[in-house]
C-alpha cells in the first residue's frame, strides 16, 4: 500500500522525496494532457481541458449545415441557426435578388403587379404584400428627382408658398403659419370658443385680446360680462366677486367689482357686499371718470353713506 501511494501517476515509477504525483516534468506534462474521449467532429482524442471538441475550428464546423443554393444550385455551408425554418436558402444576396425577380417566387406567381418604371420605363414587379414600386432601382429614382425638382414639394395651407415636405402630413411652411392658421374652427379641440374649468368657472374666447406670448387668449366669462356692461376693458388688477359665491352664476346682479386685491381682502374680513355696483360704476364712467377712478369714487360715496347712516 505504501509503495502504491509513492508511485508516479503517469509512469508508475517511484516518486522522489520532493514530488507528490509525478516523478518529473515530462510525466507531469503527459498527465495534464491525458485523453478523456474523442472530438465530436474530427474524432481526434480530447485533452483534459476539452469536453466535446478538440479546438475552436471543430466547434464552428459542427454548427454548419450543408445546403444547396436555390438559384445557382451551388453547395455551401451555413449555420443551423441562420437557416432555421427557411424553405429556400441562397449562397449570396445576388442569388436572392435573382430568385426574387424570377418567376419561381410564389408571391410573384399569385399576387404579381407589373408597372413601368417612371424613369426608364422597364417593368417593375411588386406584390400585394408590399407597397407598389415606382422605380426599378435607386439610380432611376435619383435621376427622376433631379429632372422633377417639384417632387416632394407642396403648398402652404396658410400663405400658399411652395415648400419641401418632410413627410406626407406636412402642410405648413413654418410654425408661424401653423399658429396663425390653427385658431378657432381650425384649432384642435375647438368647442365654439367656450370651455368650463372645474374650479375657475367658464372661459370665453377673447377676440383681439392677446396673452403675454402674443397668442389670442381666453377670458373669464364674468369679466367679459363686466366689460360689456361698463363698455371698457377692466385692468387685470381689479377683482370681480360673485355675491352668492357661485362661480357659474354670472348674472350682472351677482357681480361686484373691487378696485384691487387689497380692497377685496378687506371686504372678506369685514362686511361683504349684498348687491352689485356695476350700474353705479357705469353711470360714473358715462360722466367722464376713468374705470379705476370710478371704482374709487363709488367706494368713497359708499363709505360716506355708511358713516352718515
Amino acid at each position: 500500500m505504501e509503495s502504491n501511494k509513492k508511485s508516479c501517476e503517469w509512469c508508475s515509477g517511484p516518486l522522489p522525496p520532493n514530488r507528490k504525483k509525478f516523478c518529473n516534468r515530462q510525466c507531469y506534462a503527459n498527465g495534464r494532457t491525458r485523453t478523456l474521449g474523442k472530438c465530436e467532429y474530427c474524432g481526434d482524442p480530447l485533452s483534459r481541458s476539452r469536453k466535446k471538441f478538440c479546438n475552436k475550428n471543430c466547434y464552428v464546423q459542427s454548427s454548419m449545415v450543408a445546403l444547396v443554393c436555390g438559384t445557382c444550385r451551388v453547395s455551401f455551408k451555413r449555420k443551423k441557426s441562420a437557416v432555421k425554418g427557411a424553405k429556400v436558402s441562397f449562397c449570396g444576396s445576388a442569388c436572392y435578388e435573382k430568385y426574387e425577380r424570377g418567376s419561381q417566387h410564389s408571391c410573384y406567381q399569385k399576387d404579381a403587379i407589373t408597372n413601368p418604371c417612371k424613369q426608364c420605363g422597364s417593368n417593375v414587379r411588386s406584390t400585394k404584400l408590399s407597397r407598389v414600386k415606382l422605380f426599378c432601382n435607386m439610380k432611376c429614382w435619383r435621376i427622376h428627382q433631379k429632372k422633377n425638382p417639384t417632387s416632394g414639394f407642396s403648398f402652404c395651407r396658410k400663405c400658399g408658398a411652395e415648400f419641401k415636405r418632410l413627410h406626407s402630413r406636412h402642410a405648413f411652411c413654418s410654425m408661424e403659419c401653423y399658429r396663425v392658421f390653427s385658431v378657432k374652427e381650425n384649432a384642435h379641440g375647438w368647442n365654439g370658443g367656450v370651455f368650463d374649468a372645474t374650479n375657475a368657472g367658464r372661459f370665453l374666447y377673447g377676440d383681439g385680446r392677446k396673452a403675454a406670448c402674443g397668442q389670442v387668449s381666453y377670458v373669464r366669462e364674468h369679466r367679459h360680462i363686466v366689460e360689456t356692461i361698463l363698455g371698457c376693458t377692466i385692468p387685470s388688477s381689479t377683482r370681480v366677486w360673485h355675491i352668492d359665491r357661485d362661480l357659474w352664476n354670472n348674472s350682472p346682479s351677482n357681480l361686484y367689482l373691487f378696485l384691487n386685491q387689497s380692497e377685496f381682502s378687506s371686504a372678506l374680513h369685514g362686511d361683504l357686499p349684498h348687491h352689485s355696483n356695476l350700474p353705479e360704476i357705469a353711470q360714473l364712467i358715462s360722466t367722464g371718470f376713468d374705470i379705476l377712478d370710478s371704482i374709487s369714487q363709488f367706494s368713497k360715496i359708499q363709505k360716506k353713506d355708511e358713516t352718515d347712516g
